[in-house]
């Protein structure tokens, strides 16, 4: 017998990312129509986990269609700042096992390797706030992506922030 669907909160829904497959699709886990490649998170307060839905959904639980178009656009905006990142010279070698570079988004992304092993820490110069990765990769390209990625996150937490809240932390 199959389980019934989740039922999910009608409001007080908030972004927490937004991120690319590439090739792969998944189903708008809000209306199950839509195959999606460009996937917004949600979380809401009471419903444990997070829900990964469409733009169009996005807007429509969030009550923001405004935001989501925004958080897609900006997303858009940074899609070349990771090649642009990847092959900047301006990395230096801080010492025998880490690499940095000062980003011109006000990121320091430090790598750290060991036996062909990547983890990263950035901090924003800015509030001298601090993020370590969670997982450990093997090979460089990925460290980097995946820091792209956090700062791109970070950014859009920021700015989404300072838009609603007036909040310039």
């Amino acid at each position: 017998m199959a389980l019934p669907p989740p039922v999910y909160p009608e409001y007080g829904w908030y972004h927490v990312g937004l991120c690319d497959l590439e090739e792969q699709r998944i189903t708008c886990e809000w209306c199950k129509l839509r195959q999606i490649r460009y996937v917004h998170v949600l979380r809401h307060p009471d419903h444990s986990g997070k829900i990964r839905v469409g733009k169009i959904c996005a807007g429509y639980i969030t009550k923001n269609n405004q935001l989501a178009h925004d958080l897609h656009q900006f997303f858009f905006s940074r899609r070349g700042v990771n090649e642009r990142i990847i092959d900047s010279p301006r990395w230096k070698k801080a010492s025998q096992y880490v690499e940095e570079l000062k980003t011109r988004d006000g990121y320091l992304i430090s790598i750290y390797t060991s036996g062909g092993a990547y983890i990263c820490t950035l901090t924003c110069i800015e509030t001298g706030e601090k993020r370590k990765s969670q997982l450990i990769y093997m090979n460089r390209i990925d460290m980097i992506y995946a820091a792209c990625d956090a700062i791109t996150d970070h950014i859009m937490w920021r700015r989404w922030k300072m838009k609603f809240f007036g909040d310039k932390r």
